[in-house]
């Protein structure tokens, strides 16, 4: 046996236990129990993914975000706060013409108009089409929004008091509809008959809406109705209850209890609730949804959905890396609630405003702002399938897990919106992963984006406002009978290789390391958990099957398993001392799947 830890190799046996790090945890993230399913619905955005806004000169070029669309993981976009484009009172100008014929619309920009002067002396150009065309183009689901932006919501003219005006623009919002969602000028290729229209956005904000709330209702009743009799394949709602609706208890009661009364009183159409939230508080979220929910289910609307159109942080934290941790405290909150059906930042676009996500620097370059460069680890997160609390003391501090069924893997996402580093380490009650895997860790803060490696159970530190996101299977494809052998007296560890079926018949390797197991070693495709030693682990590649491991090469079974041992007579100088093993399956010649690894320490 001397061959096998000989003197000099000894003296070097290193024993990295999980958890082995000297650093204290400020933070035990405990997770205790099962929620409800993962949301993918809430990876949606405002505006976009083009830069449409008002064009003093017609020949401005329009820079397309797609690529950072689909980079950041939106998959949904509300066509909201374009600015201009796919604005109703940009679409049909004169609103003395016939709101039923497409020929009265300005679809693709060609009719100069400026309401209030952001153009100087010139006119402005609103190419609707264009803007339409490069949602579709990011096969991305949409959320069609009736209204205007605020640029120009308020210098419409239009008199939603007047019944003949409101009947006429429910009109016009058909014909915009056909254009759009039906393809009706045979201009896009592509129909959306069962999309969202969202009819209105804050209503119950005087920036948009300078009517009654009484004359609102009247419209609403009239639009929803007429896009009904017209398609009643789409999913018809609204609309877009400002945050202070909620926030505000007699905003609730003057504007939103009226609303969803009117609506079962007099049976209109609402597929769908959306309303808005902004704040410093992930809880007002989970409550926000919850009462939205509550008030829906009251009143018979179980089946109507609720869609958060617009949220994000307080203005304040806009384009800073504490409001992008703050962010994802507002976005697991909305998990954890799982009452929301689909959830849509504000927003995509370039624009002063703080919370716009994308902009262009002075050489028209695009630049990310921090919740841009964060949202990919949200998606990811996204791929779990069920919820499962995590607790923890730290105000500064937003985590949630997921857990995947298919491969018992787990996801844990941490925000940290405070000024310093917290230490934290990962318990788990439920479905605890298996020891010996390794954890891959990404962080995203002012100072980049960096993946480490490391055991569950380890001590791990989270950068003042950054965000991490944890990924680890907790499926064990190798277990023992035993960890623990006696030095003095010798013994065995039977090892249990269970890959899988779909590599039954495939060839596979036992390996072994005194050296630990992170950051471990990539093998083709996949990273093997185990370090690399002088001694061991070379020698067990290089002599499988040989004492002290027996059956450590074959071929698995037609299950994809296998048995494989270790057995060593007396060495007292192993005392104290640990190694690990795993192994690795091949698939023409090239290695295909790494277990996770398993200990042996030596007692006395």
């Amino acid at each position: 046996m001397a061959s096998l830890f000989p003197p000099q190799a000894t003296l070097v046996l290193l024993l990295f236990g999980i958890g082995s790090s000297s650093l204290k945890a400020q933070e035990v993230l405990e997770v205790t129990g099962w929620l409800g399913t993962t949301e993918s619905d809430l990876l949606g955005v405002n505006a976009g993914p083009g830069n449409h806004f008002q064009d003093c000169t017609q020949t401005s070029q329009v820079y397309d975000f797609s690529i950072h669309y689909a980079n950041a993981g939106f998959d949904r976009i509300r066509s909201h706060e374009n600015m201009g484009v796919l604005d109703m009172s940009v679409l049909w100008h004169d609103r003395s013409s016939d709101p039923n014929d497409p020929g009265n619309f300005d679809w693709t920009g060609q009719i100069p108009w400026d309401w209030h002067g952001q153009c100087g002396a010139q006119p402005a150009y609103y190419d609707s089409d264009q803007a339409f065309r490069q949602m579709i183009l990011t096969e991305s689901e949409l959320l069609f929004r009736i209204g205007d932006s605020m640029n120009s919501a308020l210098h419409h003219g239009y008199d939603f008091a007047d019944p003949v005006e409101r009947n006429r623009y429910a009109d016009a919002v058909v014909t915009v509809v056909a254009h759009y969602l039906f393809d009706a000028q045979r201009v896009f290729g592509v129909s959306f008959p069962d999309a969202r229209v969202e009819i209105w956005n804050e209503p119950d904000n005087p920036a948009f809406w300078a009517h009654s709330w009484s004359d609102f209702l009247l419209t609403y009743e009239a639009v929803a109705q007429r896009i009904q009799q017209a398609y009643p394949s789409l999913r018809v709602g609204g609309p877009g209850f400002r945050a202070e609706s909620y926030l505000i208890p007699a905003e609730r009661t003057a504007k939103v209890i009226p609303f969803l009364d009117t609506v079962v009183q007099q049976g209109l159409p609402l597929d769908f609730l959306s309303w808005h939230l902004y704040g410093a508080d992930p809880q007002e979220f989970s409550s926000a949804a919850s009462w939205y929910r509550q008030a829906l289910d009251s009143r018979g609307l179980q089946a109507t959905e609720s869609i958060l159109s617009a949220w994000n942080v307080d203005p304040l934290f806009g384009g800073s890396w504490a409001g992008a941790a703050l962010a994802t405290g507002h976005w697991l909150s909305l998990q954890r609630s799982s009452v929301v059906d689909q959830a849509y930042l504000y927003r995509g676009v370039v624009s002063p405003d703080p919370l716009c996500l994308f902009r262009l620097d002075s050489q028209g370059l695009p630049q990310l702002q921090p919740l841009a460069q964060v949202t990919p680890l949200w998606q990811a997160w996204s791929s779990g399938e069920q919820n499962a609390m995590v607790r923890y003391n730290s105000a500064d501090l937003h985590v949630l897990a997921t857990h995947r069924n298919s491969d018992q893997s787990w996801r844990v996402m941490i925000g940290n919106s405070g000024d310093q580093p917290i230490p934290w380490q990962l318990q788990f009650q439920i479905s605890p992963p298996c020891p010996g895997t390794i954890a891959r860790l990404k962080t995203i803060s002012a100072n980049g984006e960096t993946e480490t490696l490391h055991e569950i159970g380890e001590v791990i530190t989270i950068p003042a406002e950054s965000v991490q996101l944890l990924e680890v299977s907790a499926r064990c494809s190798l277990s023992t009978d035993t960890d623990t052998i006696s030095a003095g007296s010798g013994g065995s560890q039977t090892f249990f290789l269970d890959a899988g079926p779909d590599y039954a018949g495939k060839s596979y390797l036992l390996l072994g390391s005194t050296a630990g197991v992170v950051p471990g070693l990539q093998v083709d495709s996949v990273l093997l958990p185990l370090n690399q030693d002088q001694s061991y682990l070379p020698w067990s590649h290089a002599h499988p099957n040989t004492p002290p491991l027996y059956q450590s090469s074959g071929f698995l079974d037609g299950s994809g398993q296998a048995i494989a041992m270790f057995i060593i007579p007396p060495i007292p100088i192993l005392t104290g001392k640990k190694i690990d093993h795993a192994f690795l399956v091949f698939d023409t010649g090239r290695a295909g799947f790494a277990s996770n690894s398993t200990p042996l320490i030596f007692e006395f």
